[in-house]
């Protein structure tokens, strides 16, 4: 028999919860950025988002030297939002992945998107990324997720504490 709990809004199947716990956190990066030229994973100065600008549900994410642990299992969307910014010079690319384990040891690249950022002008330039990923966290110790940016050259810079230039947003979607 289905029910819903009146006082909770909560689908029950013969007193038993059958509605996913919802799950929303934001993370950003509190400090200037300064990713350098390569593949560089984002280590330091992670912050939740807490104040009134950023809306959470549910558990929190927890994340140790850039690498971050889901709170339950399910299915999670998670999207990396960034700017790059540079005063002069063209940079061909620039860029941010999602990468992930599956046994909390070796990561690969889930997802990777670019931009250019145009050197026709010596006036400040930005170019904004977006890189999402659906992530099956079947086990929360063997499955984790970090954040690496891509550069051609040296000279770009992710700055912001707002949480502005780069943030990440985690949403549990559901039961894995």
């Amino acid at each position: 028999m289905i029910t819903i709990d009146g006082g909770t809004g909560i689908i029950l199947h013969n007193g038993i919860n059958v509605t996913p716990a919802p799950m929303v956190d934001n993370w950003y990066v509190n400090a200037q950025l300064q990713p350098g030229s390569g593949t560089n994973t984002i280590t330091d100065n992670w912050e939740r988002g807490t104040s009134s600008q950023f809306g959470s549900i549910g558990s929190a994410m927890t994340q140790s030297s850039g690498i971050f642990t889901f709170p339950s299992t399910g299915i999670y969307y998670c999207s990396l939002n960034g700017s790059y910014y540079r005063g002069s010079g063209h940079r061909r690319y620039v860029g941010f992945k999602i990468s992930t384990t599956e046994n909390n040891s070796s990561f690969t690249d889930a997802v990777v998107n670019y931009d250019s950022i145009s050197g026709d002008t010596t006036d400040n330039v930005y170019a904004a990324i977006s890189v999402t990923f659906v992530f099956d966290v079947v086990n929360t110790s063997t499955h984790k997720m970090r954040f690496r940016t891509e550069a051609v050259d040296s000279g770009t810079t992710i700055t912001d504490t707002g949480g502005r230039y780069l943030n990440v947003l985690f949403m549990r979607m559901g039961d894995t």
